[in-house]
């Protein structure tokens, strides 16, 4: 809790609830040293698992030489989402961190965040602020993710269906994650997208304005690929459905959430819905001219500029004609593919304005 008139001073006590870590890896054994010893060291004594994915390269020597020091689960590829759902069965501590492999903590993040919630009992997930590094570039390449209010997250997802937060930045109660339920196969990309879309709609959030993990941007991340993939493409694009649809379901179970979420009236949830109808076999022409229809009118209806939405409907209305079996290519270049001079340009724009509405 911050103490009146002194912001950025935290008061603690040591009854703090316990702590584990579930670090989630495939591949990374190049960064996986940096990231489990920033765990190893926190001030707070942490429970810290390590959920490797499959890995091929030297993660399992990595691993090894950290001993009793950490709780190593090994499974086959299954993906990141399977991954966080073994490590969190298997963790003990009554608050959950999560962290990716590739990124690193300052060595107080337990304790920050366990006072957190140690002061509040109501609090039932935690978003902090986030330094991002771009690896390989200068300092121009570095930011910060930062967080207005706990109502803005809902706001943003309103808005874009998404929010800032990273995996690196987030903690949840572990009885918070047992009723949202293990997060669904479709997640195995982003899943923390599934967690914090559920976690806005069916918990309450408090923001830690402390910068507590360190995020690297690189090429190797599923974000950073440029090589052209038509089935990462379609199940993205299913992905992204998919996490219309629990939206939708989450709003429709709660009366006190938007109607617009329960209806699947965004325009965010009727471009998913489309796009979804547009790589789908078996629909129609008729069904993918409906879908464009309701995207439409929903973009009419939001509350945006004028000629964002005249963008937007042309946008939409150029890649709904195309022919099914281009559409999950021109997708993917248009949100991964872009040449790397402007994909470069536009990173350095996104990591170069801090991340608060």
């Amino acid at each position: 809790m911050r103490a009146p008139g002194a912001p950025g001073v935290i008061q603690l006590t040591n009854d703090l609830p316990t702590v584990t870590f579930v670090i989630t890896s495939f591949n990374y054994g190049r960064y996986l040293e940096q990231c489990i010893q920033s765990a190893v060291d926190q001030t707070h004594r942490s429970e810290v698992i390590v959920v490797d994915d499959g890995s091929t390269d030297e993660s399992s020597d990595v691993l090894n030489a950290f001993g009793s020091d950490i709780v190593v689960i090994n499974q086959n590829h299954e993906g990141q989402g399977a991954a966080i759902n073994r490590g969190i069965a298997a963790a003990t501590g009554d608050v959950i961190l999560l962290l990716d492999s590739d990124d690193w903590m300052s060595t107080s993040r337990a304790e920050l965040v366990a006072q957190e919630f140690a002061n509040d009992s109501t609090v039932d997930w935690l978003v902090h602020n986030v330094s991002v590094l771009a690896e390989g570039r200068d300092d121009r390449w570095q930011a910060l993710y930062t967080f207005g209010s706990a109502d803005q997250l809902l706001t943003d997802l309103l808005q874009v269906g998404d929010t800032w937060a990273t995996t690196s930045g987030l903690s949840f109660r572990k009885e918070f994650l047992e009723k949202l339920g293990p997060i669904p196969g479709d997640f195995n990309i982003y899943p923390d997208c599934y967690l914090l879309c559920s976690a806005i709609l069916m918990g309450r959030a408090t923001i830690l304005d402390e910068a507590l993990t360190f995020r690297r941007l690189h090429d190797s991340q599923a974000s950073g690929q440029r090589r052209l993939d038509r089935n990462q493409a379609i199940r993205s694009i299913n992905m992204k459905h998919q996490l219309s649809e629990r939206v939708g379901n989450l709003a429709s179970a709660d009366p006190q959430l938007p109607r617009c979420l329960a209806n699947r009236a965004t325009w965010w949830q009727a471009k998913a819905g489309l796009q979804h109808t547009k790589c789908r076999r078996e629909s129609t022409r008729r069904e993918v001219v409906q879908g464009w229809a309701r995207l439409v009118r929903a973009v009419l209806a939001e509350d945006m500029p004028r000629a964002r939405k005249a963008l937007m409907v042309l946008r939409d209305t150029g890649l709904v004609a195309l022919p099914r079996r281009e559409y999950p290519v021109i997708w993917w270049l248009m949100h991964y593919g872009r040449p790397r001079w402007l994909h470069s340009w536009t990173d350095r724009i996104a990591v170069s304005v801090p991340r608060t509405r």
